[in-house]
C-alpha cells in the first residue's frame, strides 16, 4: 500500500470506528479525496484494503458503502475472536516478557482511572481505544504472527460495534477487572487461568452486543 494510500485508509477507518461514518452509508471518493487531501487513486486503494478488513462493501455498480452488521454477523465474529484470543492468552502466560508485563499492566490502569472518572460515559472513544490496545498487546506477546494475522480484523469489532457504549457501569468495571486478571495469570504463566478468563471476557462482551441496554 502507498503511503498516500495508508494514509487514506487510516482517516476512513478511523472515521467508520468514531461513527462519523455509519453502516450503510455511501462512500463517495470524490469527497473521500477532499477529506484525506489525497486524489481519488489511493483513496481507492484504501477502500479495497478496508472491504478486505470487512469495514467496506463494494459493489459493481453502487461503488462503497460502510458495512452492515446482523446479529448473524455478529456470532459469527464472536464465535472467532473467542477462539484466537483465547489461545492468544494461553500462549502469552508462555512467552511473554517483562516488557509486555508492564505496558499490559499500564494499558489496564489506565482504563480503570478513565472508566472510574466521573464523566466515564464521555470517554467511550477513549475506553474503546484502550481495550483495543490491550488485546493487541496480548497478541503481541503471544510472539505468533499467523495468530496476529488472523486476529488483525476480528480484534477491532467492538470499536466498529460502539460496544462500549452499550456497557451499564457494572458490566464496563467488570471488563476492567477482567484485564487486570488477566495481567495477573499471564505474569503467573498460568496458561490454563488465561485462556479461561480471556474466554469469559470475550463472551461477556459478545452478550452485551446481543442482549438489551442494561
Amino acid at each position: 500500500m502507498s503511503a498516500a494510500a495508508d494514509h487514506a485508509y487510516k482517516i476512513i477507518r478511523g472515521k467508520i470506528f468514531e461513527g462519523e461514518l455509519k453502516a450503510g452509508e455511501r462512500l463517495k471518493e470524490a469527497e473521500l479525496s477532499t477529506v484525506c487531501e489525497v486524489s481519488r487513486t489511493p483513496v481507492r486503494e484504501a477502500l479495497r484494503k478496508l472491504e478486505a478488513d470487512g469495514l467496506v462493501y463494494i459493489a459493481a455498480n453502487s461503488g462503497a458503502v460502510v458495512a452492515e452488521w446482523n446479529e448473524s454477523d455478529i456470532q459469527d465474529i464472536y464465535a472467532v475472536r473467542v477462539r484466537l484470543e483465547v489461545l492468544a492468552a494461553t500462549l502469552a502466560a508462555e512467552r511473554r516478557s517483562d516488557e509486555d508485563l508492564v505496558q499490559m499492566q499500564a494499558c489496564a490502569e489506565a482504563m480503570k482511572r478513565v472508566s472510574e472518572a466521573e464523566n466515564a460515559h464521555t470517554n467511550d472513544s477513549e475506553i474503546a481505544s484502550l481495550n483495543s490496545q490491550f488485546h493487541h498487546l496480548i497478541i503481541t506477546a503471544a510472539r505468533s504472527r499467523a495468530l496476529a494475522a488472523a486476529a488483525a480484523q476480528v480484534i477491532e469489532a467492538p470499536l466498529m460495534l460502539r460496544t462500549f457504549r452499550r456497557y451499564a457501569p457494572e458490566r464496563l468495571m467488570r471488563s476492567v477487572s477482567d484485564h487486570l486478571e488477566l495481567v495477573a495469570a499471564i505474569r503467573a504463566k498460568d496458561s490454563a487461568l488465561a485462556g479461561s478468563l480471556m474466554g469469559g471476557h470475550i463472551l461477556s462482551g459478545l452478550r452485551t452486543l446481543v442482549s438489551p441496554l442494561e
